[in-house]
């Protein structure tokens, strides 16, 4: 608010801000809403598509990346995985919501390894408890299959995380992409407004584009995006 009123920008003409889920940001909003009383307070288009796939469930992926996470923070580690991969290991943050995406993508590239890093682990005696637990899942080929089928599962997310990337902070096309998920809330109930939002969602993903690179690249991310789209709203 003290930034917005030192530059000289009239307080009506203030007419919203995004935000993530953080507690503090709750606050904040607050106090903006009780200033600003024309602006309109909404959540960030990218953590909404974020936290969307958070609900895809993929539990024996989740009970590996606690593990793996553990792996990142050791020297010896990550060290050995650049040796045997020729990548360095991701690492991941809390902060960034769609790290844990780009960490998986990486154990998906290199799955074929895995077996092989953990074993030259074992022999370096690191993370002792944290390897013998991924030894066990990687020697195991029905606990490895199903492990398999979850991060083939995470990768067919990747368009929609990618979307987050066009739409996070403070571009003008957060304000667009909120009222796309508006309009898709009220079509979830009436499959005969698929193709007309369909239409829409097309039509602003085109009008993104501030150059013609930009605008190619959304129209390919909405062609991938569309069947994915349009099969969530019939159902």
């Amino acid at each position: 608010r003290d930034a917005l009123m030192g530059c000289g920008v009239d307080k009506s003409r203030v007419i919203g801000w995004s935000r993530d889920r953080a507690s503090n940001n709750d606050v904040a909003s607050r106090m903006l809403s009780a200033y600003f009383k024309s602006g309109v307070d909404f959540m960030c288009a990218a953590h909404f598509l974020d936290r969307s796939c958070a609900y895809v469930c993929t539990d024996k992926l989740d009970d590996m990346w606690v593990l793996w996470s553990q792996l990142m923070s050791s020297n010896v580690a990550r060290a050995t995985y650049k040796q045997i991969t020729g990548e360095t290991m991701r690492t991941y943050s809390a902060t960034r919501f769609w790290s844990r995406h780009e960490c998986v993508m990486d154990i998906k590239r290199n799955f074929h390894y895995l077996l092989r890093f953990v074993v030259e682990l074992r022999k370096l005696d690191c993370c002792k408890k944290t390897v013998a637990k991924l030894y066990t899942t990687l020697c195991d080929n029905r606990k490895l299959e199903e492990l398999w089928r979850d991060i083939v599962i995470q990768s067919m997310l990747d368009t929609v995380v990618q979307s987050t990337y066009a739409v996070e902070g403070d571009h003008q096309t957060c304000f667009v992409v909120y009222d796309l998920i508006a309009e898709a809330r009220s079509c979830y109930s009436h499959a005969e407004k698929v193709a007309e939002l369909r239409a829409t969602v097309k039509g602003a993903f085109t009008e993104m584009g501030k150059d013609a690179e930009t605008k190619k690249i959304l129209e390919n991310r909405f062609a991938e995006f569309a069947g994915f789209f349009d099969s969530v709203l019939e159902e």
